[in-house]
C-alpha cells in the first residue's frame, strides 16, 4: 500500500486492519526494506515526514 503525507507536516498514524499483521514494513521504491513498522493490536504505527510517499507492506496469518 502507498501512503503520502499531503500537508507539509511531521505525522505519526495508525493504520488499522481488519485482522491482525503478523509483519509490517516499510519499503524503498526497489522492494528493499527501510524500516520494520511496530504492530500495535489490529494496526500498524508509521510515522510520515512532511510530504513523504511511504510504501509499506503488511503479511496477515
Amino acid at each position: 500500500m502507498r501512503l503520502q503525507e499531503t500537508e507539509g507536516r511531521h505525522r505519526s498514524t495508525t493504520l488499522r486492519c481488519w485482522r491482525t499483521p503478523i509483519m509490517a514494513r516499510q519499503r524503498d521504491f526497489e522492494g528493499r526494506t527501510l524500516a520494520e513498522l511496530p504492530i500495535e493490536g489490529d494496526g500498524v504505527r508509521i510515522d510520515l515526514t512532511a510530504h513523504e510517499i511511504a510504501d509499506i507492506e503488511l503479511r496477515f496469518d
